[in-house]
């Protein structure tokens, strides 16, 4: 019996191909496990302190903070002075001599002064953001790959290690995220007459941000892209709940210092506790993404 035709070779080789397609498809439309919520929050909390408590991670708690925090603060006494006097040569066109018109002590209108007292309050109250997203980048790519791998290794040495992101791929994330961020901080000043608005609205954002940036740089450490994808649209509640856990320490005094480094922390034992459960309905497959 002579060789097969090449042709005949090639439609079994793609009659192979098709149907492990289709039986990943159904897997992957297999259902996730329900997860309690308490229960869930509660253990990635104590796992969070055993980490913590263990040392390997002190070096890391302040350090992305304080780099953040040099930045922005260098950024602003460098520019402030710049900022004061284009303010000052701007209003001082509406200088008004006059005593007795509604004007400051120092003849300027007072809708100028609301303005420049405005832009100044809004830039320093702008540094407390932008030095939270700052210390998340630097957590993102200098922090979270050693330490989600630490801990993966420790914690969860059933899951393996299958790094398929890179570090553009997580700073691309991030930068998208925060640029939302921002633009959603902009979007809640402008509700400023709703009561509790302005407390209520950061706070969510901030949780909406800790789980979009966080989720994705713990994951592509030790998933494919599709179980990524897979875990964070299939646990979104749970994920968001953890990222609103991470933003009420920024609210804290003295913790919010490493409350960016303690979100890494509480998101990587999240996010591999949720794959584990992830991969226990949908097999190993993934670890090779097709």
């Amino acid at each position: 019996m002579g060789p097969l035709p090449r042709e005949r070779i090639g439609g079994r080789a793609r009659g192979e191909k098709m149907k492990e397609r289709i039986e990943k498809r159904a897997i992957a439309e297999r259902p996730v496990p329900e997860v309690a919520l308490l229960p869930f929050l509660a253990r990635v909390f104590v796992r969070s302190l055993r980490t913590v408590a263990r040392g390997g991670v002190v070096g890391a708690l302040f350090w992305p903070t304080v780099a953040a925090a040099v930045i922005w603060l260098t950024v602003a006494l460098v520019g402030w002075g710049p900022l004061s006097e284009a303010l000052l040569a701007w209003v001082e066109t509406y200088r008004s001599g006059s005593e007795g018109s509604a004007a400051g002590s120092d003849g300027l209108p007072w809708w100028a002064v609301a303005v420049v007292i405005g832009v100044k309050m809004a830039l320093w109250l702008g540094l407390i953001p932008l030095v939270y997203v700052t210390a998340m980048v630097i957590i993102g790519v200098w922090v979270l790959p050693r330490l989600v791998r630490e801990i993966a290794a420790r914690d969860y040495p059933n899951l393996g290690v299958q790094p398929e992101g890179t570090v553009w791929q997580s700073l691309g994330n991030t930068l998208r995220a925060a640029g939302l961020y921002f633009v959603g901080l902009l979007g809640a000043l402008l509700l400023w007459w709703l009561p509790g608005a302005l407390v209520a609205l950061p706070f969510l954002l901030t949780g909406w941000f800790n789980m979009k940036t966080t989720a994705y740089d713990c994951l592509c450490e030790v998933a494919s892209p599709r179980e990524c994808e897979g875990v964070i649209g299939s646990y979104r509640g749970p994920l968001f709940v953890v990222g609103l856990a991470g933003a009420a320490l920024v609210w804290v005094p003295v913790v919010n210092l490493f409350a960016p480094v303690l979100v890494g922390i509480f998101f990587t034992h999240a996010s591999l506790s949720l794959l584990d459960l992830y991969r226990s309905a949908h097999g190993e497959w993934e670890l090779i993404d097709t």
